[in-house]
């Protein structure tokens, strides 16, 4: 059976293993990105990373690479906002080529999550969908009539940057961002999405900040369904592991639409959960 390595570059950490043919993770670790040090950085640890891999696994020859940004078609980050800064024109395709002798196909994160999803995960049977995965910011995907649509720039489903409420989706409902406004609210440094769910059970102001940031998750999502009109939405990224998130999505996702034909079924969590990009990252190999 056919292995291949694939790696997600995301704004907070750098995810990796090895996938098989069937979309079967054999093994996996993770890395701090430390966006702080730029892409000269991201890179050097990448090409670690797959250099010590190949050690113990010289039958492998592919590498799937999972990124933040607008990827074109030849492995370039066009643009990567404010996630990662300084990544933009990065050539990561050619760099990781020359350096690691692989054969490389680079994909922008949230297409390779749709990808993965719609190989063997929520989106499998569905030839119209969005993808939309929650973390350091919030990205989208879409596929339409059963194929990936990224747009004439390459920036189709970019809905991070689209307005809700005055402000950029993702400055309003990422998970960095609801943890970023609780740790305002309560004056602390070091906090992260599990202590805010717990937090909430005892603090009003922070059970308002988070049922705020339902509703602005809601908000866009209904935005993003009268325009696509999709058989499904699919949410992805760590905070859905949150037991609680898909009923309270769905709760807050209603106050924003009477329309039967839009609400029924709509939303759905990803089955491969947080490593739907890496998965996907490899589905140009097969």
């Amino acid at each position: 059976m056919r292995e291949f390595f694939a790696i997600d570059i995301g704004g907070t950490s750098i995810k990796y293993g090895i996938v098989n043919e069937i979309g079967e993770i054999i093994y996996s670790n993770s890395v701090n990105t430390d966006v702080s040090k730029g892409s000269e950085y991201i890179m050097e640890t990448i090409i670690d990373i797959v250099n010590t891999m190949k050690l113990k696994n010289t039958h492998i020859k592919h590498l799937g690479i999972s990124s933040a940004g607008v990827i074109d078609n030849e492995g370039i980050v066009l643009y990567a906002g404010y996630t990662i800064p300084n990544y933009t024109n990065t050539n990561i395709k050619n760099i990781l080529e020359k350096a690691t002798g692989m054969i490389v196909e680079v994909e922008n994160d949230v297409n390779c999550a749709l990808l993965g999803e719609k190989w063997i995960g929520s989106g499998s049977n569905c030839k119209d969908f969005v993808m939309i995965t929650i973390g350091t910011g919030i990205g989208g995907a879409i596929c339409i009539d059963d194929k990936l649509y990224k747009g004439i720039n390459f920036c189709a489903g970019e809905v991070g940057y689209m307005k809700v409420r005055g402000e950029d989706f993702q400055l309003k409902a990422s998970t960095k961002s609801l943890v970023d406004n609780v740790k305002c609210e309560l004056n602390l440094t070091d906090l992260d999405g599990e202590q805010v769910f717990e937090l909430e059970k005892t603090n009003r102001n922070v059970e308002k900040i988070v049922n705020d940031f339902y509703d602005c998750l809601a908000e866009g999502i209904n935005n993003i369904s009268c325009i696509i009109n999709p058989e499904k939405i699919i949410i992805g990224g760590g905070i859905i592991n949150n037991r609680n998130f898909e009923s309270r999505l769905k709760s807050s996702f209603n106050k924003y639409t009477d329309d039967v034909r839009i609400k029924n079924e709509l939303i759905n969590i990803a089955k491969l959960g947080n490593n739907a990009g890496m998965i996907g990252s490899i589905v140009k190999f097969l």
